[in-house]
């Protein structure tokens, strides 16, 4: 049993990007329209002392960060749908182009912020509180943001520095087959993503194990290229830290959702204490299921033979709106509209991201 190509899933199971664009000519005229008003934004270079300036400024950022978003999303996603497709590849490749000119065009704002006297920055917070957490988190991180003649060049540098992650992508969505493997009724079925996590959850041992050993075989093919894709993301990382006066990528990381490093020690530390308790564990689900040595893919099946852990799609629909009840009528009516205006793509198909 083959996986499905795209064309061949029924549009009640596919999400609605066309909420976004209707048509890929509708996508078009939305690109050409952010690519020439994108460098817009430079003409207030050198003006931010200027209150009225200033906030016009940040206005614009935010109308014109919205429109490149929608145009980021709605190629990606079309992207994601079928890695395999060569219109949405480039549709992806140029999206991202826009977004990182664009961030480079934007790129003198924060640099120019930070220069400005304190009492200009309050004088325009008291008549624009909407930007106050933007101006708290600027400052926050004010020790690693450059001059902007570099800021323009890390600006540029984005799009480039998706290279490992779109590789990875490419390999692992589109290109990278697993084969056939034999599932629980004796079927020859075809090996996917999708496929594996159920495949894990037998309880017949040689359906896991044959599994497991097809998945990983088939990464094990491809190890140096996965190593050399990993290596290049690794030196991304450490360039932009160390660049932007990180001590560690780490630390670069961490940043971004201003997460002091404390608590990220504290989670490996807590892990490592009660690190016995998932040992004892292991060491119980290998007594349970009668194995005389437990491997990774004795992990996930239901130690519990009789488990049906498989749930009808409908009814897990409703499962999760009578889940999210509590949490009040504009939740629940949240979730409906998510499985009636097409927000998402259910079931596999190939080259599905």
């Amino acid at each position: 049993m083959n996986v499905k190509l795209r064309s061949e899933v029924p549009n009640e199971f596919k999400w609605n990007v066309g909420v976004i664009f209707k048509t890929d000519d509708d996508w078009e005229k939305a690109f050409a329209d952010a690519e020439k008003r994108a460098p817009s934004i430079e003409k207030y270079r050198n003006s931010l002392g200027d209150i009225a300036k200033l906030k016009e400024c940040l206005d614009l950022r935010e109308e014109l960060s919205l429109l490149c978003e929608r145009v980021y999303v709605y190629a990606n996603l079309k992207f994601y749908e079928d890695t395999t497709n060569d219109k949405y590849q480039g549709l992806s490749e140029r999206a991202t182009r826009l977004v990182s000119q664009f961030s480079s065009s934007a790129s003198f704002i924060e640099s120019e912020l930070l220069a400005l006297d304190k009492d200009v920055i309050q004088k325009f917070l008291n008549q624009n509180n909407i930007y106050a957490h933007y101006f708290d988190d600027l400052f926050r991180v004010k020790s690693h943001i450059l001059a902007p003649e570099i800021e323009e060049i890390l600006a540029r540098a984005g799009e480039m520095a998706e290279a490992a992650d779109t590789i990875y992508s490419m390999i692992n969505d589109a290109d990278m087959k697993f084969g056939e493997v034999t599932d629980d009724s004796g079927n020859k079925i075809e090996l996917t993503h999708g496929k594996y996590g159920t495949l894990m959850q037998s309880q017949n041992r040689e359906t896991r194990r044959e599994a497991f050993e097809a998945l990983y075989k088939s990464y094990y093919a491809q190890k140096n290229t996965l190593a050399a894709t990993f290596s290049a993301n690794v030196k991304k990382d450490w360039f932009f830290a160390k660049t932007r006066n990180y001590s560690s990528t780490k630390e670069r990381a961490l940043s971004a959702y201003n997460i002091p490093e404390e608590v990220y020690a504290a989670l490996l530390k807590s892990v490592e204490k009660y690190l016995p308790v998932m040992h004892k564990y292991v060491d119980a689900r290998k007594r349970i299921l009668g194995l005389d040595e437990i491997h990774f893919y004795d992990l996930y099946v239901p130690i519990v033979k009789e488990a049906d852990i498989s749930v009808d799609y409908e009814k897990a629909k409703s499962a999760v709106l009578e889940s999210v009840a509590p949490l009040g009528k504009d939740y629940v009516e949240t979730v409906k509209r998510s499985y009636t205006d097409g927000w998402i793509d259910v079931y596999e198909n190939k080259g599905k991201r």
